[in-house]
């Protein structure tokens, strides 16, 4: 509850008791601006700063803020706001919902910020910009990387003129704040901007010169006078600007949003990174500048006239790529590629808003619908967009949120193959692009995809329903990529298409989920290729499993090759890691069961997606005997598109080869006549100091192949 007597009485008496520090006015409560003021004197060893106090009236919730009357300029000091005082120090103290223990922080943040800045005079490593007072006018938006700064730039010239476009006007409603026009330019310091063509609508022509140093009078306190900036522009800047006064074209090229003003930007090295880098600030001159003179001291003489005049600063941010997506960019091994997206319902828009979000340069969209009102509840679409093309509406979103996305909006893909009318025409469609998400859930158009291009290259995602799973098929030559999916959703017991329709009529059926859960599964599955490619490993097959109350699950495949035989093997990692937990549980008995999965319909692919325990066994440390009534009850329980592959067993502290029994096993089980599998498998999972190393192993034709690892 405040009380502001009871607040304003522990203030005087809370400074007051405070080591090193004077309490000069007593605090007093103003109204107007709801807070408390009042002034201390803090000593260091270079004597007394005195500082004006605001404390506002709901304090510990707000800011304290701390005005120092002899000290302007300093790091990490906002510009000057009050009369006869420096700006205030950013002193960002944590929060803490109780007065006496946050304003304690407070005076320890304050004797920290002037010790280290103030008596020793520190800089911080990082750059701080120079703070403006009052910008207004305009903000310009430009591009510039610490790369870009090489002393042949600005060798020949140190003055020129750049082009830059209307990004937004300014905002003026009883709901939003004044904000000044947003430009766009490119060309500051003869360097072309890598803005997308999309965005690149260069109307205007502004100037650019490059200063001698900072413009600042001491430390941190930025030129305010033209008189204080003038020594700092070079020679060639008059010449530039009596050339644009013979211009008439200039002189009338000025948007509207600026008045009778055109932009000068103004460039300077700052310490970046990596040594030096170029910032830009903007200043609004008047047109009237410009006129015909005859020679350049005259446009000079006109600019000393300006004497104490204030500088006009406007405001100017780096959108360079690097600080654009800074914050959370893709690998460029997924960002740096052509992206096309098949299908662009609730998986592909998300999909492709997140890529473009972390930083994606060249996508491709392609979908033959259009929006419907139930697409928006869970889609990158607006209810304005309803009976739009869904590839236009999402190009439009998608370019709203990148200035460096170009984003190509085709029709759908024609189900198609090799030797048909339009194959030719597909494949070199789909040449043009370096990874291909297929989002479309359509059998026929992951068929065509993986005829037309190499498989390395597609990645199809799809949902089941309710969001609980989603799939990840990367092509990888083991299997086609719809045999993949097939052989995933009968593992997890889904259906192949969705059976859901929303109302009568006999549209297609779509599956149940809300936008909450598509966008945190394919967010997820975006993490996980982008930590493949952080690791410079080939992207791989996953599913992502969300249980209520537990979380998500990453289940990866694995796979084996036995080269001699051209045989390929697929295990998920969560059989391996059910195989590692059990045998370390039976240790130092061994333990075991059966490997369940399928194969390929080529049937060179074992694809192991599920494992068999027995509940009646015999085992010691060096043998494992499962119950076969038991193994054959459950086998008999088992999905028809799933069958039995082979066995597996551990070798506590033992080899990882066969012993003499398990080949004369695994030989006899191929034998069998009711064993449908002719090249049964065996894994070995092999024991040393509590970790399990698994090694594969197959039987064809009478003898025992090893398979070897190819994951990376």
């Amino acid at each position: 509850m405040v009380n502001q007597v009871a607040d304003t009485r522990f203030f005087n008496q809370f400074f007051a008791a405070q080591a090193r520090v004077t309490l000069l006015e007593p605090f007093v409560f103003e109204e107007a601006p709801a807070r408390h003021v009042g002034a201390i004197g803090v000593s260091t060893v270079k004597g007394d700063v005195h500082l004006t106090v605001h404390l506002p009236e709901a304090y510990p919730q707000g800011e304290a803020l701390f005005y120092p009357q002899e000290l302007a300029g300093y790091p990490h000091q906002n510009v000057t706001t009050i009369p006869g005082h420096g700006g205030s120090l950013c002193l960002t103290t944590p929060f803490v919902d109780q007065l006496a223990s946050r304003l304690k922080l407070e005076i320890e943040k304050l004797q920290g910020w002037l010790e280290k800045y103030y008596v020793r005079e520190k800089a911080d490593e990082q750059y701080e910009y120079v703070p403006i007072r009052a910008a207004k006018g305009a903000h310009l938006l430009f591009d510039e990387e610490p790369a870009d700064y090489t002393p042949e730039r600005f060798a020949e010239q140190h003055s020129g003129t750049f082009t830059y476009g209307l990004l937004r006007s300014e905002k003026i409603s009883a709901e939003l704040a004044v904000s000044a026009p947003v430009f766009l330019c490119s060309g500051l310091g003869k360097m072309p901007a890598r803005w997308a063509p999309t965005v690149q609508a260069a109307r205007f022509t502004g100037v650019w010169t490059l200063l001698s140093k900072e413009p600042v009078l001491q430390r941190k306190t930025r030129m305010e006078c033209w008189q204080d900036l003038l020594p700092l522009l070079p020679a060639d800047f008059y010449d530039l600007v009596r050339q644009l006064g013979l211009d008439q074209h200039f002189r009338r090229q000025s948007p509207s949003a600026l008045g009778n003003h055109f932009l000068l930007a103004v460039g300077y090295p700052i310490p970046g990174g990596s040594g030096q880098e170029i910032t830009w600030d903007i200043l609004l001159l008047p047109l009237s500048i410009l006129r015909r003179d005859a020679s350049s001291i005259t446009v000079q003489d006109r600019f000393d006239a300006f004497g104490k005049k204030r500088l006009l600063w406007g405001v100017s941010s780096n959108a360079a790529y690097s600080r654009f997506f800074g914050r959370g960019q893709l690998p460029e091994a997924i960002s740096g590629r052509r992206v096309l997206i098949l299908g662009t319902g609730a998986i592909g828009s998300c999909l492709a808003e997140t890529l473009v979000r972390g930083g994606l340069r060249m996508l491709g969209l392609a979908d033959f619908d259009l929006v419907a009102p139930g697409n928006i509840c869970r889609s990158r679409y607006q209810f304005q967009d309803v009976d739009s093309s869904k590839v236009i509406a999402l190009k439009r979103h998608l370019l709203s949120l990148s200035p460096y996305a170009s984003v190509q909006a085709h029709g759908s893909l024609s189900a198609t193959m090799p030797g048909a009318k339009k194959w030719q025409e597909t494949v070199d469609w789909l040449s043009k692009y370096d990874l291909i998400f297929d989002c479309s859930a359509n059998n026929q158009v992951l068929a065509t995809v993986w005829h037309a291009i190499p498989a390395d290259r597609i990645i199809h995602l799809s949902i089941t329903e309710g969001a609980e799973q989603l799939i990840a098929i990367v092509g990888d030559g083991a299997c086609p990529l719809q045999e993949r999916r097939e052989q995933l959703l009968a593992h997890l017991n889904r259906p192949l298409y969705p059976e859901f329709r929303e109302g009568a009529g006999c549209w297609h059926p779509t599956f149940r989920a809300s936008g909450a859960n598509i966008e945190s599964m394919v967010g997820l599955a975006i993490l996980e290729l982008a930590e493949m490619a952080r690791q410079k490993k080939k992207f791989r097959t996953f599913s992502l499993h969300h249980t209520p109350g537990r979380g998500i699950q990453v289940i990866a495949d694995q796979q084996y090759t036995q080269v001699e035989l051209g045989l390929k093997l697929i295990i998920t990692s969560e059989c391996l890691e059910q195989i590692e937990r059990l045998a370390l549980l039976h240790h130092p008995k061994e333990f075991g069961g059966v490997l369940i999965g399928n194969y390929s319909e080529a049937g060179d692919c074992a694809i192991v997606s599920r494992i068999i325990t027995p509940t009646k066994y015999k085992s010691s440390p060096t043998s494992f005997t499962p119950d076969p009534a038991c193994i054959n009850q459950q086998l008999r329980q088992l999905p028809e598109q799933l069958q039995y592959l082979g066995d597996w067993h551990s070798h506590p502290d033992g080899p990882g080869q066969p012993s003499a029994t398990d080949k004369a096993t695994i030989a006899k089980l191929a034998a069998h006549p009711d064993v449908r599998t002719r090249s049964p498998l065996l894994l070995i999972a092999q024991m040393r100091q509590h970790q399990v190393m698994p090694h594969f192993f197959v039987q064809h034709q009478g003898k025992l192949h090893n398979y070897t690892s190819t994951t990376t």
